[in-house]
């Protein structure tokens, strides 16, 4: 079942199009992949989320369930991850136990740590879980194995197949095509004249 639907959506701004021609359905369960620049994906996300109005287009939504992840969202750094995601778990009312999938993201022995001490593959990771917490049923997120090292992709993948077996349904945007490989099952690549334009992997 299609949770989002977007049918030739564009947005323009005066004689500049942000975002043209965007087709695509996406599934509940699915993991996709768009190869895009970041000043797209913001746009994009906006229009997902239903907080940047289209110029012409179509989208169907069956959910308005739906958090999303930028480049340069930051974190609190002075918070302890436990504090962090305490506070997370507060905003979004949720019933997740914290303590209980630590483990799932690999940050058990850095609860107590502050999010300033962390490495760059830690903060991934509890980004990540921040937006696990939400329970929202759409995650999008920008650049996710960007700058990360080659055990923190692996434990960033084992986190996302956690994440979507838990029910959640994951678009990642990218401008480097090898991250959207082994994040996805369905990858397209943003054409500013034409759309989307799948990939087979």
């Amino acid at each position: 079942m299609s949770i989002i639907s977007l049918d030739k959506v564009t947005k323009k701004n005066n004689d500049h199009y942000d975002l043209k021609n965007i087709t695509l359905n996406i599934d509940t369960g699915s993991k996709i992949g768009i190869k895009m620049p970041p000043t797209i994906t913001k746009t994009l996300f906006g229009i997902i989320k239903g907080i940047l109005p289209v110029s012409s287009g179509i989208i169907t939504r069956t959910t308005n369930s739906i958090v999303y992840e930028l480049n340069d969202d930051g974190l609190y750094n002075s918070y302890s991850v436990k504090k962090y995601l305490k506070l997370f778990k507060k905003i979004f009312n949720s019933n997740i136990n914290i303590a209980d999938n630590l483990q799932e993201f690999s940050l058990e022995d850095a609860e107590n740590t502050k999010i300033k001490e962390l490495s760059n593959d830690q903060k991934k990771r509890v980004s990540l879980f921040r937006m696990f917490i939400s329970s929202s049923d759409l995650i999008l997120i920008e650049n996710p194995l960007t700058n990360l090292t080659d055990e923190g992709i692996e434990l960033y993948l084992k986190a996302v197949d956690f994440v979507r077996k838990s029910g959640a349904t994951i678009l990642f945007t990218s401008y480097y095509m090898e991250e959207l490989l082994l994040l996805s099952d369905e990858v397209y690549r943003y054409n500013e004249n034409t759309g989307l334009e799948k990939t087979y992997i």
